[in-house]
Protein backbone atom coordinates (compact mmCIF):
# COMPACT_ATOMS: atom_id res chain seq x y z
CA UNK A 1 0.00 0.00 0.00
CA UNK A 2 2.55 2.63 1.30
CA UNK A 3 5.91 2.57 -1.27
CA UNK A 4 8.76 0.77 1.13
CA UNK A 5 11.47 3.39 2.23
CA UNK A 6 10.25 6.14 1.06
CA UNK A 7 9.80 9.43 3.00
CA UNK A 8 6.48 11.49 2.10
CA UNK A 9 7.45 15.47 3.18
CA UNK A 10 4.62 16.87 3.78
CA UNK A 11 4.94 21.24 3.38
CA UNK A 12 2.40 23.49 3.70
CA UNK A 13 2.88 26.62 1.59
CA UNK A 14 1.66 29.94 2.44
CA UNK A 15 3.42 33.54 1.61
CA UNK A 16 7.07 31.87 2.15
CA UNK A 17 8.55 33.07 -0.93
CA UNK A 18 11.90 34.73 1.26
CA UNK A 19 12.35 31.96 2.86
CA UNK A 20 11.03 28.29 0.57
CA UNK A 21 14.20 27.79 -1.54
CA UNK A 22 16.51 27.41 1.07
CA UNK A 23 13.53 24.67 2.84
CA UNK A 24 13.55 22.92 -0.86
CA UNK A 25 17.50 23.00 -1.33
CA UNK A 26 18.00 21.43 2.38
CA UNK A 27 15.90 18.39 0.62
CA UNK A 28 17.58 18.31 -2.23
CA UNK A 29 21.20 17.61 -0.87
CA UNK A 30 20.04 15.06 1.92
CA UNK A 31 21.74 11.57 1.21
CA UNK A 32 18.77 9.63 1.26
CA UNK A 33 17.10 9.80 -1.71
CA UNK A 34 14.08 8.00 -1.18
CA UNK A 35 11.45 10.72 -0.51
CA UNK A 36 8.30 12.26 -2.37
CA UNK A 37 7.83 16.56 -0.91
CA UNK A 38 4.09 17.48 -0.97
CA UNK A 39 3.97 20.86 -1.29
CA UNK A 40 0.75 22.22 -0.67
CA UNK A 41 0.26 26.05 -1.30
CA UNK A 42 -2.75 27.55 0.63
CA UNK A 43 -3.84 30.58 -1.50
CA UNK A 44 -0.26 32.43 -1.48
CA UNK A 45 -0.54 35.23 -3.09
CA UNK A 46 3.33 35.79 -3.44
CA UNK A 47 5.81 33.80 -5.52
CA UNK A 48 5.66 31.02 -3.31
CA UNK A 49 3.68 29.00 -6.29
CA UNK A 50 6.02 30.14 -8.94
CA UNK A 51 9.43 29.06 -6.96
CA UNK A 52 7.32 26.03 -6.01
CA UNK A 53 6.60 24.83 -9.48
CA UNK A 54 10.09 25.91 -10.67
CA UNK A 55 11.36 23.13 -8.29
CA UNK A 56 9.11 20.29 -9.10
CA UNK A 57 10.32 20.91 -13.17
CA UNK A 58 13.82 20.52 -11.83
CA UNK A 59 13.10 17.46 -9.91
CA UNK A 60 10.08 14.94 -10.09
CA UNK A 61 9.76 14.30 -6.12
CA UNK A 62 8.49 18.05 -5.73
CA UNK A 63 4.75 17.54 -6.12
CA UNK A 64 2.67 21.15 -5.94
CA UNK A 65 -0.77 21.36 -5.40
CA UNK A 66 -2.69 24.76 -5.31
CA UNK A 67 -5.68 25.32 -3.77
CA UNK A 68 -7.70 28.27 -2.19
CA UNK A 69 -6.30 29.37 1.41
CA UNK A 70 -8.13 27.33 4.24
CA UNK A 71 -5.24 27.71 6.59
CA UNK A 72 -2.82 25.13 7.66
CA UNK A 73 -4.85 22.40 9.05
CA UNK A 74 -7.16 21.47 6.00
CA UNK A 75 -3.58 22.15 3.79
CA UNK A 76 -1.64 19.26 5.86
CA UNK A 77 -5.09 17.14 6.00
CA UNK A 78 -4.83 17.20 1.87
CA UNK A 79 -0.98 16.11 2.22
CA UNK A 80 -1.91 13.60 4.30
CA UNK A 81 -4.56 12.06 1.58
CA UNK A 82 -1.80 12.00 -1.02
CA UNK A 83 1.25 10.44 1.05
CA UNK A 84 2.23 7.30 -0.65
CA UNK A 85 5.53 6.71 1.87
CA UNK A 86 6.11 4.27 4.33
CA UNK A 87 7.08 7.02 6.46
CA UNK A 88 5.97 10.76 7.11
CA UNK A 89 7.96 14.03 7.90
CA UNK A 90 6.32 17.31 8.66
CA UNK A 91 9.02 20.25 7.52
CA UNK A 92 7.45 23.79 7.42
CA UNK A 93 8.42 26.11 3.95
CA UNK A 94 10.43 28.67 6.33
CA UNK A 95 12.52 26.16 8.26
CA UNK A 96 15.42 24.09 6.89
CA UNK A 97 17.24 20.69 7.28
CA UNK A 98 20.44 21.34 9.05
CA UNK A 99 22.20 18.10 8.29
CA UNK A 100 22.61 16.23 4.91
CA UNK A 101 22.37 12.95 6.85
CA UNK A 102 19.10 13.47 8.64
CA UNK A 103 17.02 11.20 6.52
CA UNK A 104 19.23 8.91 6.47
CA UNK A 105 20.16 8.72 10.41
CA UNK A 106 16.39 8.72 10.93
CA UNK A 107 15.18 6.16 9.10
CA UNK A 108 18.09 4.01 10.58
CA UNK A 109 16.35 4.51 13.88
CA UNK A 110 13.10 4.34 12.53
CA UNK A 111 13.86 0.33 11.65
CA UNK A 112 15.44 -0.42 15.28
CA UNK A 113 13.13 -2.31 17.61
CA UNK A 114 9.79 -1.86 16.12
CA UNK A 115 10.20 2.26 16.42
CA UNK A 116 7.15 4.61 15.31
CA UNK A 117 8.90 7.72 16.01
CA UNK A 118 12.21 9.11 15.70
CA UNK A 119 12.47 12.67 17.41
CA UNK A 120 15.06 14.96 16.78
CA UNK A 121 15.81 18.47 18.29
CA UNK A 122 15.92 22.07 16.72
CA UNK A 123 18.01 25.14 16.37
CA UNK A 124 15.60 28.87 16.65
CA UNK A 125 16.97 30.70 13.72
CA UNK A 126 15.82 34.46 12.85
CA UNK A 127 14.81 35.72 8.99
CA UNK A 128 18.56 35.83 8.25
CA UNK A 129 19.49 32.73 9.67
CA UNK A 130 21.18 33.64 12.57
CA UNK A 131 21.09 31.09 15.83
CA UNK A 132 18.51 32.56 18.32
CA UNK A 133 18.21 31.37 22.11
CA UNK A 134 19.94 27.60 22.98
CA UNK A 135 17.24 24.83 23.91
CA UNK A 136 18.07 24.48 27.33
CA UNK A 137 15.68 21.30 27.06
CA UNK A 138 18.25 18.83 25.19
CA UNK A 139 20.77 19.03 28.60
CA UNK A 140 17.27 18.21 30.67
CA UNK A 141 16.75 15.16 28.46
CA UNK A 142 20.00 13.80 28.87
CA UNK A 143 19.37 10.51 30.60
CA UNK A 144 17.06 9.86 27.40
CA UNK A 145 19.16 10.28 24.88
CA UNK A 146 19.13 7.56 21.95
CA UNK A 147 16.85 5.38 24.00
CA UNK A 148 13.88 3.30 23.48
CA UNK A 149 11.00 4.91 24.92
CA UNK A 150 7.21 4.18 25.85
CA UNK A 151 5.07 6.83 25.08
CA UNK A 152 4.57 7.78 28.13
CA UNK A 153 8.28 8.37 29.40
CA UNK A 154 8.43 10.29 26.48
CA UNK A 155 5.66 12.21 26.97
CA UNK A 156 7.04 12.96 30.53
CA UNK A 157 10.70 13.19 30.46
CA UNK A 158 11.57 14.14 26.50
CA UNK A 159 8.36 16.43 25.28
CA UNK A 160 8.57 18.78 28.00
CA UNK A 161 5.29 20.22 26.40
CA UNK A 162 7.38 21.16 22.82
CA UNK A 163 4.72 19.16 20.77
CA UNK A 164 6.99 20.52 17.25
CA UNK A 165 5.42 18.29 14.77
CA UNK A 166 8.23 19.00 12.35
CA UNK A 167 11.14 17.32 13.88
CA UNK A 168 9.79 13.75 14.00
CA UNK A 169 9.91 10.44 11.56
CA UNK A 170 6.43 8.74 11.58
CA UNK A 171 5.04 5.77 10.26
CA UNK A 172 2.21 6.48 7.16
CA UNK A 173 0.54 3.29 8.55
CA UNK A 174 -0.31 4.79 11.84
CA UNK A 175 -1.61 7.80 10.45
CA UNK A 176 -4.00 6.51 7.60
CA UNK A 177 -4.96 3.35 9.60
CA UNK A 178 -6.45 5.09 12.76
CA UNK A 179 -7.21 8.01 10.55
CA UNK A 180 -5.14 10.39 12.58
CA UNK A 181 -5.68 13.94 10.78
CA UNK A 182 -5.51 17.99 12.33
CA UNK A 183 -8.24 19.29 14.10
CA UNK A 184 -10.08 21.40 11.36
CA UNK A 185 -9.83 25.17 11.67
CA UNK A 186 -7.01 25.03 14.31
CA UNK A 187 -4.21 26.52 13.78
CA UNK A 188 -2.91 26.67 17.18
CA UNK A 189 -1.47 23.91 19.12
CA UNK A 190 -2.75 21.98 16.51
CA UNK A 191 0.47 19.90 16.31
CA UNK A 192 0.05 18.54 19.86
CA UNK A 193 -3.36 17.54 19.25
CA UNK A 194 -2.05 15.41 15.93
CA UNK A 195 1.06 13.99 17.66
CA UNK A 196 -0.58 12.87 21.24
CA UNK A 197 -2.85 11.33 19.34
CA UNK A 198 -0.75 9.35 16.82
CA UNK A 199 1.34 8.47 20.38
CA UNK A 200 -1.91 6.65 21.79
CA UNK A 201 -1.70 4.37 18.68
CA UNK A 202 2.09 3.70 19.22
CA UNK A 203 4.32 1.55 20.73
CA UNK A 204 7.94 2.51 21.40
CA UNK A 205 9.55 6.08 20.28
CA UNK A 206 13.44 6.99 20.34
CA UNK A 207 14.55 10.66 20.64
CA UNK A 208 18.12 11.87 19.39
CA UNK A 209 19.64 15.10 20.60
CA UNK A 210 20.84 16.17 17.39
CA UNK A 211 20.38 19.41 16.33
CA UNK A 212 19.42 18.53 12.80
CA UNK A 213 15.77 21.19 12.27
CA UNK A 214 16.15 24.92 11.88
CA UNK A 215 13.32 26.30 12.98
CA UNK A 216 12.63 29.91 11.80
CA UNK A 217 11.37 32.41 14.13
CA UNK A 218 9.89 35.84 12.64
CA UNK A 219 6.87 38.43 12.07
CA UNK A 220 5.20 36.80 10.24
CA UNK A 221 5.38 33.30 11.42
CA UNK A 222 1.68 31.45 12.18
CA UNK A 223 2.94 31.36 15.97
CA UNK A 224 3.90 35.07 15.90
CA UNK A 225 0.43 36.76 14.53
CA UNK A 226 -2.39 34.99 16.52
CA UNK A 227 -4.45 36.72 18.83
CA UNK A 228 -5.60 35.72 22.15
CA UNK A 229 -9.38 35.02 20.90
CA UNK A 230 -7.97 33.06 18.21
CA UNK A 231 -5.42 31.03 20.38
CA UNK A 232 -8.70 30.49 23.34
CA UNK A 233 -10.60 29.45 20.52
CA UNK A 234 -7.81 26.73 19.15
CA UNK A 235 -7.01 25.37 22.63
CA UNK A 236 -10.30 24.77 23.27
CA UNK A 237 -10.58 22.43 20.39
CA UNK A 238 -7.16 20.90 21.37
CA UNK A 239 -8.61 20.09 24.52
CA UNK A 240 -11.62 18.59 23.33
CA UNK A 241 -9.71 16.66 20.89
CA UNK A 242 -7.98 14.59 23.87
CA UNK A 243 -10.60 14.50 26.03
CA UNK A 244 -12.15 12.53 23.28
CA UNK A 245 -9.11 10.11 22.84
CA UNK A 246 -8.72 9.97 26.57
CA UNK A 247 -12.34 8.27 27.19
CA UNK A 248 -11.13 5.58 24.42
CA UNK A 249 -7.90 5.12 25.24
CA UNK A 250 -7.20 2.18 27.47
CA UNK A 251 -3.13 2.94 28.43
CA UNK A 252 -3.47 3.80 31.60
CA UNK A 253 -0.30 5.25 32.11
CA UNK A 254 -0.93 7.36 29.33
CA UNK A 255 -4.41 8.30 30.20
CA UNK A 256 -2.74 9.79 33.49
CA UNK A 257 -0.30 11.86 31.19
CA UNK A 258 -3.46 12.93 29.21
CA UNK A 259 -5.21 14.12 32.23
CA UNK A 260 -1.75 15.88 33.68
CA UNK A 261 -1.30 17.65 30.13
CA UNK A 262 -5.26 18.84 29.95
CA UNK A 263 -5.20 20.34 33.15
CA UNK A 264 -2.50 21.94 32.43
CA UNK A 265 -3.78 23.72 29.32
CA UNK A 266 -6.67 24.74 30.55
CA UNK A 267 -4.86 27.40 32.76
CA UNK A 268 -4.76 29.01 30.14
CA UNK A 269 -7.93 29.10 29.05
CA UNK A 270 -8.84 31.16 32.32
CA UNK A 271 -11.13 34.28 31.55
CA UNK A 272 -12.58 33.23 28.38
CA UNK A 273 -15.81 31.68 27.26
CA UNK A 274 -14.35 28.13 26.71
CA UNK A 275 -13.06 27.80 30.60
CA UNK A 276 -15.76 26.91 32.85
CA UNK A 277 -16.90 23.17 31.39
CA UNK A 278 -13.76 22.16 30.32
CA UNK A 279 -12.32 22.73 34.32
CA UNK A 280 -15.11 21.13 35.28
CA UNK A 281 -14.32 17.96 33.39
CA UNK A 282 -10.76 18.14 34.66
CA UNK A 283 -11.90 18.55 38.20
CA UNK A 284 -12.22 14.25 37.92
CA UNK A 285 -8.91 13.87 36.85
CA UNK A 286 -6.54 11.81 39.44
CA UNK A 287 -3.42 13.64 37.48
CA UNK A 288 -3.17 17.46 37.63
CA UNK A 289 -0.88 19.84 36.77
CA UNK A 290 1.01 21.96 39.34
CA UNK A 291 -0.54 25.12 36.80
CA UNK A 292 -3.97 23.67 37.73
CA UNK A 293 -3.19 23.28 41.53
CA UNK A 294 -2.22 26.90 41.33
CA UNK A 295 -5.05 28.18 39.68
CA UNK A 296 -7.64 28.82 42.51
CA UNK A 297 -5.14 30.50 44.21
CA UNK A 298 -3.92 32.50 41.35
CA UNK A 299 -8.28 33.82 40.92
CA UNK A 300 -7.75 34.67 44.77
CA UNK A 301 -4.72 36.40 44.50
CA UNK A 302 -5.20 37.97 41.14
CA UNK A 303 -2.06 36.35 40.20
CA UNK A 304 -1.42 37.29 36.06
CA UNK A 305 -0.90 33.76 34.09
CA UNK A 306 2.76 35.07 33.02
CA UNK A 307 3.83 34.85 36.68
CA UNK A 308 2.08 31.24 37.10
CA UNK A 309 3.67 30.42 33.84
CA UNK A 310 6.96 31.27 34.95
CA UNK A 311 6.80 29.57 38.89
CA UNK A 312 5.16 26.53 37.01
CA UNK A 313 8.50 26.33 34.38
CA UNK A 314 10.93 27.04 37.26
CA UNK A 315 9.60 24.23 39.67
CA UNK A 316 9.35 21.57 36.61
CA UNK A 317 12.76 22.72 35.60
CA UNK A 318 13.64 22.04 38.87
CA UNK A 319 12.10 18.15 38.83
CA UNK A 320 13.35 17.44 35.76
CA UNK A 321 17.29 18.33 36.63
CA UNK A 322 16.47 15.83 39.78
CA UNK A 323 15.41 13.25 37.91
Amino acid sequence: MYEKGMISVVIPVYNASEFIRQCLDSLLIQTYKNWQALLIDDGSIDSSNSICQEYSKRDARFQVISKKNEGVSKTRNLALDLCKGEFVFFLDADDYLLDENCFDKMILEMKKNEIDLVRIDYQAVDEKSNKLFINGNVKLRKKYYSRSLSISDYCIHVAMDEYFLCMNLLRNKIIQEFHIRFVDGCRMREDAAFLLTYLANSRQVIYLPNIWYAYRKHSGAATAISSIKIYSKDLSMVFDTLISLLKKNTNKDYNSYLEFFLSNIIVDLRGTEFFKQRYNLCKKFENKSFRYYCLKFACFADISLSVLNFLSHCINKIKRSIV
